[in-house]
């Protein structure tokens, strides 16, 4: 996604309300389209980062490497 969808995504995100009333009434369907497009194409990039990030946790932890983990759980423990 480049700087432009990714300010295309930001915009539609983050509308609300009575602007979002005005942006859908003065859209049209081609607009709607590329609107649900970059939502669509936000949301995999979020699901493969997040494949990532886990598939990483599990290497790690075969290794014997909980470092990552012990930062992650220390703000949940009463022991600091």
């Amino acid at each position: 996604m480049n700087n432009w969808d990714k300010d295309n995504l930001k915009f539609i995100m983050g509308i609300s309300g009575e602007a979002f009333d005005e942006w859908l009434n003065q859209a049209d369907d081609d607009d709607i389209d590329y609107a649900l497009e970059l939502v669509q194409r936000a949301r995999t990039e979020l699901t493969v980062k997040a494949m990532e990030i886990i598939d990483e946790a599990i290497e790690d932890s075969n290794k014997g490497d909980y470092i990552i983990a012990k930062g992650y759980l220390q703000k949940y423990t009463l022991n600091k």
